[in-house]
């Protein structure tokens, strides 16, 4: 059993100490662990050039391994390997780093996606993609920060949560902390520090429920916000009382009694959250009729690629300034 810990934040600061707490309390459940502070990692951010994915489309690679040669290709691969992580990051302006960012963006892999070349590839007799995307991964998420109030620091959790999105992730634990400033940090703070220690303990127990068969371990995070998939509190109204998770994409009903309010989202709309494999395949379908319609829609105009490519060439390096 393989923990790979992550931060986002200061040597020795909140997330990294936070973290080394999980990794040394699994470690003595005699797990491997390994840790790495990404902000400060070499890495570029994603370019959108399809190559990742244009080359498991067409054979050439067993996963979506980026040609940028950097730290995010790089550690990619040590996230595969890994059988559980555990992933802390400081938030800054409302939300998480822009070192996080970039490394899901560069590392974030479809399942959907890589069901589909992976039954492709079994029907013509190709070569295997990769196991390690397929595997079920523990995920368990910090997010922490040093305002006094929540609003200052909401963004962060429905940031880190969309690690859970990734290849076959699925998150098992998550903290949702803030006011660490005047707190005085981590160190010293007993009750936040056996918390963090808890956290190494249920990534332990639910690689052992993923051993024993389980593709979705259950969750044991203390975030349990009003959405029954991602554990969070944002909602999106539109003046009726269907309102949708808009980090799952899932609607529900809405309803105030006694001053409380509840959302029912039926088994069937969970389903399709984007943290589970339907949801990402309405994904995939909506892409593709998104691919066709836009070819329908330059066959109505007349427009070729080379034609495009041609209209282009009125806007190539206007106005752009040289940054010294």
């Amino acid at each position: 059993m393989f923990i790979l810990g992550l931060a986002f934040g200061h040597r020795l600061g909140n997330s990294e100490i936070m973290v080394k707490l999980a990794l040394k309390e699994a470690e003595k459940m005699s797990a491997e662990v390994g840790f790495v502070n990404g902000l400060y990692l070499n890495m570029s951010g994603c370019r959108d050039c399809s190559v990742c994915f244009n080359n498991v489309e067409e054979g050439k690679a067993s996963y979506t391994k980026c040609i940028i040669p950097d730290d995010a290709t790089a550690l990619h691969e040590v996230m595969l390997d890994a059988d559980a992580i555990v992933i802390a990051g400081a938030v800054y302006s409302m939300g998480m780093p822009a070192a996080m960012v970039t490394l899901f963006e560069r590392t974030h892999t479809d399942l959907a996606h890589f069901k589909r070349v992976r039954k492709r590839r079994e029907e013509e007799g190709g070569e295997p993609l990769d196991p390690r995307v397929f595997k079920p991964r523990p995920l368990g998420l910090i997010s922490q920060g040093g305002s006094r109030y929540h609003h200052w620091v909401s963004m962060g959790t429905q940031q880190i949560s969309k690690f859970g999105m990734s290849a076959n992730n699925c998150i098992v634990d998550m903290l949702d902390i803030y006011d660490m400033t005047r707190r005085g940090g981590i160190l010293g703070d007993e009750a936040l520090m056996e918390r963090c220690r808890q956290m190494g303990r249920n990534l332990v127990e639910a690689v052992e429920e993923v051993a024993s068969g389980e593709d979705k371990p259950a969750y044991r995070g203390d975030v349990n916000g009003i959405c029954p998939v991602c554990h969070l509190d944002m909602l999106s109204v539109d003046g009726t009382d269907e309102v949708m998770c808009p980090l799952c994409g899932i609607k529900g009903k809405i309803a105030v009694q006694d001053g409380k309010l509840t959302v029912d989202f039926s088994d069937e709309q969970q389903s399709h959250s984007k943290f589970y494999w339907q949801g990402l395949q309405d994904h995939q379908i909506e892409l593709q009729a998104n691919l066709e319609e836009r070819f329908a829609m330059m066959k109505e105009r007349g427009l070729s690629n080379e034609q495009l490519a041609e209209m282009k060439k009125e806007y190539r390096g206007y106005a752009e300034i040289k940054l010294k």
